[in-house]
């Protein structure tokens, strides 16, 4: 049987010019959003408003809910930018900081496995279930146990944000999905089989 040599330490480093031109784009498009829906309301005659008051009262909100989730956008894109590292592993387990909601450690006893890449149709099948080219997953044995000292808002944060699953974000990564996918199973085959 042939042996596994031991796999170095992972450290993947955050692309700080992609993460702050992000939350520039989400920025940029709030502006665009709130203006756009002011200079509307400015130029349309108030018998107008008056006659579809409901109609802009909705306008307004979804515009406001809107802009909220873009200026939300921007903040977390920014406050990422203190993390430098994007991913990292060891002999321990692996350190997730892609996120915004970011899951730090988990042991690679902890993991029951890792998706999220495999041929063209899968890729194409993620990104109807969750939006996203850019995730490789990974399924806990137990989350709740993983997770027991994390507060409560964390929990529901992490629920609402990834339905429950980590999720390796490689967007602002120099690594692809496919390369990272690769390099955490292999280690994660190494860490648990030994």
């Amino acid at each position: 049987m042939e042996r596994i040599s031991k796999p170095e330490n992972l450290t993947v480093y955050r692309k700080k010019g992609l993460t702050v031109l992000g939350g520039l784009i989400s920025l940029l498009l709030a502006a665009a959003l709130i203006t756009f829906i002011t200079v509307a309301y400015l130029m349309t005659p108030e018998e107008t408003v008056k006659e579809v008051k409901t109609s802009v009262i909705i306008a307004f909100t979804g515009v406001g809910i809107g802009a909220f989730f873009l200026i939300s956008n921007t903040a977390l894109c920014l406050y990422n930018l203190r993390y430098p590292v994007i991913l990292a592993t060891d002999e321990k387990g692996i350190y997730d900081y892609s996120g915004f909601i970011h899951c730090g450690f988990i042991g690679w006893n902890d993991i029951l496995e890792i998706t999220g890449c495999g041929n063209k149709a899968e890729a194409f099948i993620d990104l109807f279930e969750n939006g996203s080219l850019t995730e490789v997953k990974i399924e806990l044995k137990n989350r709740k146990a993983t997770f027991a000292n994390r507060s409560k808002l964390w929990t529901a944060l992490f629920i609402m944000s990834g339905f429950g699953t980590v999720r390796i974000r490689t967007m602002c990564s120099p690594l692809s999905k496919k390369i990272t996918y690769a390099l955490l199973n292999e280690r994660l085959k190494y860490y648990t089989e030994s």
